[in-house]
């Protein structure tokens, strides 16, 4: 069988149905993808929880388009409906050196509508539930959400939009020609074609499968998160972000995340590592190091080594075949706001910005 679409979208995590919603009112859209159930390398689809965090790492300092992400995002979640996403407001940044307290106040500082800093007695009188004996960090614009509620407010969305879902399709190759692109599937059903006037590659971790995507700069990497259940469970607590990161569930859960390892076998979660994760995280929540352990999941991120940003543009050698991969950790801000981009870049690819621009090894 050989079906005829505008825009054909391979990947259902964050990117893929970001762009598909958007691309939806502009042409005809198929999104094709492996069920996120069986598909345990797709990161999206294995995280229960995420932080859209618009300063980040140790020193603090804004993501790409900070101001700009946060407005995607906020369209996003306005577009999926607030009710439909379960989300939690803002993210505390504890020092962990006291070499960081003076990057992150002046992050604080520069960035004022973005967070605030709070001294380690204003913490312990407004927060007592966090343990920052340094002071922390408090991003009023950043917020935790749950991935798999997203996810589903997105898809369905997408489908409102007229979006064609194909799920369970594995991509195993595709060709182009002078009038279009033809890409092959194996599906429930056996194998399958679809013919699109543009192909766009959101696969996460499945460039690996294909060389002309190998030959990118990617680099994968393998993050475990666990699902713990303390004993108590202070009111009033929010995500926290430092020594890992932790992220409340309305079930009395918290998701505790996520280890980095750059050489990996095999994608089975372990237990060494989830005892390393919430070991870690119990230096900001000191009460939940006894928490037990309710699930444990692993899946694989991919990041473009040195720039940590993402990588879109038309796949060299190729005129119909476009990528965006390499969101790493930041999917949640970085998704919406390249799906927001990306119709001006089919229209223009030179205006790409170099930042984000395709890297080859």
């Amino acid at each position: 069988m050989s079906d005829s679409v505008q825009t054909l979208i391979v990947g259902g995590g964050l990117a893929g149905w970001c762009t598909a919603r958007v691309l939806a009112g502009r042409s005809t859209v198929c999104l094709a993808t492996m069920d996120p159930r069986a598909d345990e390398q797709a990161s999206s689809a294995s995280a229960l929880a995420g932080i859209a965090n618009p300063l980040v790492g140790r020193r603090g300092h804004p993501v790409w388009q900070a101001d700009r992400a946060l407005a995607a995002l906020e369209r996003l979640i306005d577009d999926v409906g607030s009710d439909h996403v379960d989300r939690t407001p803002g993210v505390f940044h504890p020092a962990v050196s006291s070499w960081q307290v003076d990057d992150l106040r002046r992050s604080a500082q520069e960035r004022p509508d973005l967070a605030t800093w709070w001294d380690a007695p204003t913490v312990s009188e407004r927060m007592p539930w966090l343990h920052a004996p340094r002071g922390a960090l408090v991003i009023q614009r950043g917020c935790a959400f749950s991935v798999p509620a997203l996810l589903e407010g997105m898809e369905a969305d997408a489908l409102d939009r007229g979006v064609v879902l194909r799920r369970g399709w594995r991509l195993t190759a595709w060709e182009e020609d002078a009038d279009g692109v033809t890409a092959d599937f194996e599906t429930p059903s056996g194998p399958s074609s679809l013919r699109c006037s543009r192909l766009l590659l959101a696969l996460g971790s499945g460039f690996e499968t294909f060389d002309l995507l190998a030959a990118l700069r990617l680099h994968s990497i393998k993050g475990q998160l666990v699902r713990v259940r303390p004993r108590e469970f202070p009111p009033g607590v929010r995500a926290v972000q430092g020594s890992g990161y932790a992220v409340p569930r309305s079930d009395g859960t918290l998701v505790v995340g996520a280890s980095y390892e750059h050489m990996f076998d095999d994608l089975a979660p372990s237990r060494d590592v989830s005892t390393e994760l919430l070991a870690r995280a119990s230096e900001m929540l000191p009460w939940i190091a006894d928490a037990e352990i309710v699930e444990e999941r692993a899946g694989v991120r991919v990041t473009v080594p040195d720039t940590r940003l993402p990588m879109v543009g038309v796949l060299p050698g190729q005129q119909r075949t476009w990528v965006l991969t390499g969101l790493g950790s930041k999917g949640l801000l970085m998704a919406p706001l390249l799906a927001d981009l990306l119709p001006g870049w089919l229209e223009h690819p030179d205006s790409i910005p170099h930042e984000v621009a395709i890297q080859l090894d």
